[in-house]
């Protein structure tokens, strides 16, 4: 019997083309299918590529409604006991947001991996192929069952909650700061070599289904300190409804004067406050008067997961002080 993965295309560079070999931004996707990409890239007899189109556009408009189709479109079909698992074909722009929602949201064990491009596929040098290519075998190895969502671009596996996008073109734009990339393919070859512990798919409390009845996750803004600044961010942020808001501040989540006073009046009005970093790293209690403040430090998420984790938790169980507290700990 064959084995069946499933490969999910919902756009972006890896679906690309331009109007040269040598033209690498300013593409449009003009027909190019999942297939079309991998081209002449031959897999084994034995394998069945289920290929599906479930949306197509650039993934800088990625929304809550894209978050939750394809969630709810893939605990349906990894139900099926045929299936190995699946492969998700993204732009590149949100791909670590999308793919640290599915690994808050998915219930399943079998391996979930998501992978784009660089650059498009009429391109010299183009990756899209090789990266499906490779994200597949990753899905092929038993090794990859129960490690949560991963990434697999430019030849190297990482987990969705420590990855980020570090370059703006470069085929190796994605990177694990700090923690390390937790396997390689080579040659179609496999090798995982850490696991990251904090929950994830089944382990975690999150349901899609608790969500069916929202259009929309609350408004929690992501405000970057930089030196000179103001307050005016903030307020505007508080003054628009946010629920929750988090501070990227300057190194080990440091906040400046003006901030930390509109910061301290926003949590008063019952914004959540997360203190984050603009810099790598994890972010720590520090200042005894931040943590009687409300600021619930971000951990060793970065800013971006950070934003996403406390707009989910909103949405999941309110402005509950301890329980995000508690989520930010465990998660």
């Amino acid at each position: 019997m064959s084995k069946r993965v499933l490969i999910v295309s919902t756009g972006g560079t890896i679906l690309s083309s331009g109007d040269s070999p040598f033209q690498l931004t300013n593409y449009t996707c003009q027909g190019v299918t999942i297939k079309d990409v991998l081209g002449n890239a031959e897999l084994t007899e034995d394998v069945d590529l289920d290929c599906r189109e479930i949306f197509t556009i650039p993934s800088s408009r990625i929304t809550f409604k894209h978050w939750k189709k394809l969630v709810e479109f893939l605990n349906r079909e990894l139900s099926d006991e045929d299936l190995m698992g699946a492969v998700i074909a993204h732009g590149t722009d949100t791909l670590e947001e999308s793919a640290f929602f599915a690994n808050l949201f998915l219930k399943t064990d079998k391996p979930v991996v998501f992978t784009g491009a660089m650059r498009p596929n009429t391109a010299l040098g183009s990756d899209g192929a090789l990266n499906l290519f490779n994200s597949v075998q990753v899905v092929l190895n038993p090794s990859s069952a129960a490690r949560g969502v991963l990434i697999c671009l430019n030849g190297k596996i990482s987990e969705a909650r420590l990855t980020t996008k570090a370059h703006t073109l470069e085929p190796g734009a994605f990177k694990v700061p700090e923690y390390g990339y937790c396997g390689f393919v080579v040659n179609g070859i496999v090798e995982f070599i850490s696991r990251c512990e904090k929950p994830h798919t089944k382990q975690t409390e999150f349901n899609i289904s608790d969500l069916s009845q929202i259009e929309s996750l609350p408004f929690v803004p992501i405000i970057f300190a930089c030196a000179d600044e103001g307050a005016e961010l903030i307020k505007a942020s508080v003054c628009y409804g946010a629920k929750g808001i988090v501070y990227a501040g300057t190194g080990h989540g440091s906040i400046s004067l003006e901030a930390e006073n509109a910061l301290n009046e926003a949590a008063e009005q019952g914004v959540v406050v997360v203190r984050a970093s603009r810099t790598n790293g994890p972010v720590l209690p520090s200042k005894e008067r931040w943590a009687k403040a409300g600021f619930i430090p971000a951990g060793t998420l970065n800013c971006i997961k950070a934003r996403l984790l406390l707009a989910v938790v909103l949405a999941s169980v309110g402005s509950n002080q301890k329980q995000i507290e508690r989520v930010f700990q465990e998660y």
